[in-house]
């Protein structure tokens, strides 16, 4: 994904504190570890995520932890794995007939203190879709992007250009910390896609 470095050069002149909460890349063996315990191959855009940073340094070690959405941080390959596991343990316990909050091969990359997360498909028709979903609402298809390359793509015109991320979020950098300004109506707007995209049901 050739936006990610773009992403990092911003951060490191504008927000270079937030740029020293993104960890190291993940190792191969890492990445070939995940995937043993998901059962199937990583999507090839996941693995580059991570090869980037292995996530961020996380609230608990930041005051300005790299964000995938604004107040998401970027979850290292571990806690995505560990999140994702107690998550099927979780919902293996409770009917989901009527309104489906989880699935096993979604894997959560970015975390808030509240429940929600932003999770990638891993597998099945719509490998790759990232998605917002929370414990209170479930997914939230209005806001999923196509692919990782939508996302980084996105993140990196608005820091490089001032547009607002996903029209509603404008990038501030405040004492060398990335901050995000609310710019759009009282409910998020949905990703602009390519003309013609028709965004896939679960």
């Amino acid at each position: 994904m050739p936006h990610l470095h773009s992403i990092d050069q911003w951060l490191t002149a504008h927000a270079p504190i937030t740029a020293t909460s993104l960890r190291p890349p993940a190792t191969v063996e890492q990445l070939d570890r995940a995937e043993r315990e998901l059962g199937h191959p990583l999507p090839d855009e996941l693995r580059q995520l991570y090869l980037w940073h292995d996530g961020t340094v996380g609230l608990a070690g930041s005051s300005a932890p790299f964000d995938i959405e604004p107040s998401l941080y970027f979850q290292p390959l571990d806690e995505a794995l560990a999140a994702r596991q107690w998550l099927n343990d979780l919902y293996a316990t409770i009917n989901q007939d009527d309104y489906i909050t989880w699935r096993a091969h979604w894997l959560p990359i970015a975390a808030d203190d509240c429940g929600a997360y932003v999770v990638v498909e891993t597998q099945g028709p719509h490998t790759g879709r990232v998605i917002y979903r929370s414990d209170e609402d479930g997914p939230h298809l209005e806001r999923a992007w196509p692919t990782l390359t939508h996302w980084a793509d996105a993140l990196s015109t608005a820091l490089t250009t001032g547009e607002p991320f996903m029209r509603v979020h404008l990038p501030v950098p405040v004492d060398g910390t990335l901050t995000w300004d609310w710019v759009g109506p009282s409910a998020p707007t949905p990703p602009s896609f390519p003309p013609g995209f028709q965004l896939p049901q679960t």
